[in-house]
């Protein structure tokens, strides 16, 4: 304190005591008063903390704060200025403090810098157990921080577990996958190999059962054979008793082509209407219709014949009845029916009509010269086995019609000429349905408006294959084309190719002629379906298996106007004669009526109609 009436204390516990309450909050008024020791009673100090000064109540005493340099409160009547100096902070604690004071009188300023220390040595305690405080907390802040890292990094760790859980889950399933995948292609592979180990048995099986049904039918036919040969011994014993006579030479009997395929000789007896059938039967029925007996239980009708007893031309009595069909299994079975001569009505086979649709009529048929005075009605009919104006060549049933094309013109169809079917290898080229092997059938193909594809998928195929690779030549290749067509498209045609199979009738020929086709036959030896009720040579073409060669040249040798007029009359006789399962017995019957060539009256009833 100076003796000019203000006094200057440096005290750094002031300064600090100020700085906290300002900044800190301690005080938190504007004014905050202190009651002093040596000022009047009715005086407090009073400590501004928006203009950091202490004062008393009374106005006698007045101080000021400062950091870096002195503030000097001059004495006045009734006003004191004071200046306040500039803060100045370095990073870690406010400048050198000091406090000045100006009083009235200056008794009293010791008094205000006692008061303001010991304020400031409270207030320091204070502060420093805030710091205390501070630190604890900022203590707790840090090891909150630290647990609050260690949560994190165990959240970190429990996330990359469970990433790594789900990973090892997301190949164990994988895994499991692709075990399961290659399980189930094993079972299929495993299921494929069984059925075809199946197939082959089953083939096997039927190998075996068709070879035992030929060792029984040989046998049958050598049983056969001895009878007759007894027979013929007997003739001949007999003959030489007999006075000899001048010797003729017997008349030779049907030419055949000996190894030509489709070609047998002639074994059935020989028969015609006038020697072997009994006209009288029909008398009864010439004002109404023919009838037919078939109620045969060992013989029941098959194929287009299933619904004959439904027809207006069968009859349950078979004394009105003028035939009596007798239906052969269509291929062979375990237990073949007995010889059709212990029917109650056979009497020789006199009027008895054999149906057979077999490949062969050995398969199924009784031995050729055990049938009597029976006629034949058969879809493997041929030349040299036919007795014409007695037995019957018919159709095979078509697996499917095709009536959409039908309005198709010949001439705006897709294809030229197609064939798309089976091909058999059963043996050296000459055999039945090797000529679908032959060069000169695959050559026709042109990939082009030409297309000819065989398969050599047949079971019977296969089996013989197995056995004789060198018969399987092309197939592979062959095959591959195959599959590259549609059946249904190639019957949009102009010219439908219908090469004779294991026997010369094939299904496909009523196919082709549904879908408004032309049809070319390849076949030797055939006698073709109702063939004296159609006239067959206005319709289709027919070529022998040696010269088909000739075929797609004769095709396209013919004129617009010819093919227009093949295409239809083929449509006529399939709509005439061959549309439907109704409409082949009626023709089967119409066939049979012509055969009377108008001995009975009945016949005139459905003649064919004569077109140009």
């Amino acid at each position: 304190m100076t003796r000019e009436g203000f006094c200057l204390v440096t005290t750094p516990q002031l300064l600090l005591l100020f700085t906290a309450a300002v900044c800190l909050g301690i005080f938190t008024l504007n004014n905050t008063r202190f009651y002093s020791r040596g000022a009047p009673a009715d005086s407090m100090m009073e400590l501004d903390t928006e203009n950091m000064s202490l004062s008393d109540t009374s106005g006698n005493c007045h101080c000021t704060l400062a950091y870096t340099t002195q503030v000097v409160v001059g004495a006045g009547d009734s006003e004191h200025q004071h200046q306040r100096g500039d803060k100045k902070r370095s990073s870690s604690s406010f400048a050198k403090p000091s406090v000045s004071c100006s009083c009235d009188c200056t008794s009293a300023c010791p008094l205000l810098e006692t008061e303001a220390l010991e304020q400031a040595t409270l207030i320091k305690t204070l502060l420093s157990e805030r710091d205390k405080s501070k630190k604890e907390a900022e203590q707790v802040l840090r090891e909150r921080d630290n647990s609050k890292k260690d949560v994190e990094k165990l959240l970190r760790e429990q996330e990359q577990a469970r990433e790594a859980a789900e990973r090892e889950r997301e190949q164990a399933r994988a895994d499991a996958e692709r075990e399961k995948e290659q399980w189930r292609k094993d079972v299929e592979k495993l299921q494929r190999e069984r059925e075809e180990c199946e197939k082959k048995d089953q083939q096997l099986v039927r190998e075996r059962d068709e070879l035992k049904k030929d060792v029984e039918k040989l046998s049958s036919q050598r049983q056969e054979v001895k009878q007759d040969a007894k027979g013929l011994l007997r003739e001949a014993l007999e003959e030489l008793k007999k006075p000899r006579e001048e010797k003729v030479c017997p008349e030779p009997g049907p030419w055949h082509a000996q190894g030509k395929t489709w070609h047998r000789p002639a074994k059935f007896p020989r028969c015609s209407m006038d020697a072997c059938f009994n006209y009288s039967r029909c008398d009864q029925n010439a004002d109404s219709e023919l009838l037919i007996y078939s109620d045969f239980p060992d013989f029941p009708p098959t194929m287009f014949f299933q619904k004959i007893k439904e027809s207006k031309y069968h009859t349950d009595d078979p004394e009105k009845a003028c035939l009596f069909f007798v239906f052969l299994p269509g291929w062979a079975m375990d237990t073949m029916p007995p010889h059709p001569n212990t029917l109650p009505f056979w009497n020789g086979g006199m009027n008895h009509v054999l149906v057979n649709f077999a490949d062969k009529w050995f398969q199924t048929g009784p031995y050729e010269n055990s049938i009597g005075l029976a006629s034949i009605m058969a879809s493997d009919m041929q030349e040299t086995l036919y007795r014409p104006g007695f037995d019957i060549s018919i159709p095979l049933p078509a697996n499917r019609h095709f009536p959409d094309l039908q309005s198709v013109a010949s001439l705006e169809r897709k294809y030229f000429a197609t064939f798309k079917g089976m091909r058999y290898l059963s043996g050296p080229v000459g055999e039945e349905g090797t000529l679908r092997s032959q060069d000169a059938f695959r050559n026709m193909h042109n990939g082009e408006d030409i297309i000819v594809l065989t398969s050599c998928q047949h079971p019977i195929t296969a089996s013989i294959k197995r056995e004789h690779p060198e018969l399987g030549i092309h197939c592979d290749e062959d095959e591959e084309t195959y599959a590259k067509y549609d059946y249904i498209d190639l019957m949009n045609t102009t010219f439908a190719i219908v090469p004779a199979g294991i026997q010369a009738s094939s299904y496909r020929f009523i196919e082709v002629l549904s879908a408004g086709a032309i049809p070319v036959l390849i076949a030797d030896n055939y006698v073709k379906p109702f063939e004296k009720l159609i006239q067959w040579h206005k319709c289709l073409l027919q070529f022998p298996s040696s010269e088909m060669h000739r075929i797609v040249q004769v095709l396209r040798g013919l004129s617009p106007t010819e093919i227009l007029q093949r295409q239809e009359n083929c449509l006529y006789f399939y709509r005439e004669f061959l549309q439907d399962d109704a409409t082949l017995i009626r023709s089967a019957v119409r066939s049979s009526k012509v055969r009377f060539m108008g001995s009975v009256p009945m016949i005139t009833e459905e003649f064919l109609p004569t077109r140009s």
